[in-house]
């Protein structure tokens, strides 16, 4: 789970970070 829980984490910022950028 959390395993689950931090890749979730690292997609979400790369994503957010892609969108700002």
């Amino acid at each position: 789970a959390s395993v689950d829980e931090t890749a979730a984490m690292l997609i979400l910022q790369r994503f957010l970070a892609s969108r700002e950028n």
